[in-house]
């Protein structure tokens, strides 16, 4: 968690730079590839130095996720429909932070850890797969400039 949590503090602290270079998609969807990378890795290492780096590679990869949704909410809405826009994201990621953490113990207590991180993988690797996908919410495949 440690790991984890500090390369997110990482992340985010580039994140802003990275989305005015790359734009909104393309951050969440390589974001979400390399932090469902990341997971696998701690969910198949073999030692704790590699699951330690895997925790931390997933924790750069995701930490962008929250951020660059936020913002395309609020951008992708209306000035009328901006606040319950963003406000509608935020409840979901939200809800997934509370319901998140106890699936992933059920599922690793059914099974076992691995098998819980991995289940993390695939869903960072599902945002991966549809914001590379997504037109209407985050519209700009390139870098914006402000």
């Amino acid at each position: 968690p440690g790991a984890f949590a500090a390369a997110m503090v990482g992340g985010r602290l580039l994140g802003q730079s990275l989305e005015l270079r790359i734009g909104d998609r393309r951050l969440l969807s390589v974001g979400a590839l390399i932090g469902s990378g990341g997971l696998l890795l701690a969910a198949v290492a073999p030692a704790v130095p590699l699951a330690l780096l895997g925790f931390a590679i997933g924790g750069a990869g995701v930490s962008v996720a929250a951020p660059t949704l936020f913002g395309a909410a609020g951008r992708g809405a209306s000035e009328a429909e901006r606040g319950s826009a963003v406000a509608s994201v935020t409840t979901i990621s939200y809800l997934g932070f509370l319901v998140g953490p106890p699936l992933i113990g059920a599922v690793s207590g059914a099974t076992d850890l691995r098998v819980g991180i991995g289940l993390l993988a695939g869903i960072s690797l599902v945002l991966a797969v549809t914001s590379a996908a997504a037109r209407r919410a985050l519209p700009d495949g390139g870098a914006r400039h402000p």
